[in-house]
């Protein structure tokens, strides 16, 4: 099952079929919020909710944060770029927290980028 997780600037949420229904939880951070399953899974179960797009959403990953992606997920990213999926190896690399931007944020970047 995949739980889509929203933040607002005060607030953890869960999507639901039905709405964004608040997370009663203290989490500060994202790796808090992950150690409160509980609250997770009481809000998901809760009644109610809000249309997600009314709120005012930010990251949900919070900075600091240690983001390991994987280079290459599926073969059609590899082909995409042109390259053989046959010959790549499979590869993970690390993304800083100057990374990170909301879901609606303009991504900031270095000119030679």
């Amino acid at each position: 099952m995949t739980t889509t997780v929203l933040r607002t600037a005060d607030a953890w949420y869960v999507q639901t079929d039905t709405g964004a229904r608040r997370i009663d939880t203290t989490a500060a951070t994202t790796a808090d919020l992950l150690r409160d399953p509980a609250a997770i899974d009481a809000a998901r179960n809760a009644a109610g909710g809000v249309a997600p797009d009314t709120l005012d959403l930010v990251s949900p990953v919070t900075a600091p944060c240690r983001v390991v992606a994987q280079m290459t997920n599926y073969a059609s990213h590899v082909k995409d770029a042109g390259l053989n999926p046959d010959t790549i190896p499979l590869a993970f690399f690390r993304k800083t927290s100057g990374s990170i931007s909301g879901p609606f944020d303009d991504i900031v970047r270095p000119d030679h980028v």
